[in-house]
C-alpha cells in the first residue's frame, strides 16, 4: 500500500486549537498538480489531500476534483481530509457549527477538540457531533 500527501494549499479559513501547522495563503500550481499526478499515479495506491490547508480553497478545486476522479477511474485511492465546512451538498446544506469560524473558545464549557456539524437534506436535519483527540471528554 503506497500513500502520497498532496498539500495542494496552506490556507485554512479555521482555527482550530489543535493545529499549530502556520496558516498561510499559498496555492499549489494547478499545471504542478497535473504533472505530480501523472507521476503518482505510477507509484503510488493512495492519494491523500491532506490538512495543513483547507484543500477545498484551492481557487481550482473543481479542476483538481475532475484530474482525482479521472486517476480513481484508473485505480488509485483518493482520500480527501477537510473541515468540511465548504462541502457543497446537493439540494442540502452542511454546516460545521463547532469549532466556530475564526474563533475557539477555549474553558467555556466545551471540549477544544470536539467537532460538531449539522447538514440538513431533502427536509431532514443531522447532527453530527465527535471528539478530534480521542479524549470523548
Amino acid at each position: 500500500m503506497k500513500r502520497i500527501y498532496l498539500e495542494i494549499s496552506n490556507k485554512c479559513n479555521l482555527n482550530c486549537p489543535f493545529c499549530t501547522y502556520p496558516k498561510g495563503n499559498d496555492f499549489m500550481d494547478l499545471n504542478d498538480i497535473n504533472k505530480y499526478l501523472d507521476q503518482i499515479k505510477l507509484y503510488c495506491n493512495y492519494v491523500y489531500l491532506h490538512i495543513l490547508g483547507e484543500p477545498l480553497l484551492h481557487p481550482d478545486i473543481k479542476m483538481i476534483l475532475q484530474l482525482l476522479d479521472q486517476l480513481r477511474a484508473e485505480g488509485t485511492e483518493i482520500r480527501t481530509l477537510s473541515a468540511g465546512d465548504r462541502l457543497e451538498v446537493p439540494s442540502g446544506e452542511l454546516k460545521v457549527l463547532w469549532p466556530e469560524f475564526g474563533a475557539t473558545r477555549p474553558g467555556r464549557n466545551a471540549n477544544e477538540s470536539s467537532l460538531v456539524m449539522r447538514m440538513n437534506l431533502k427536509g431532514t436535519s443531522l447532527l453530527h457531533t465527535g471528539d478530534l483527540d480521542g479524549r470523548y471528554e
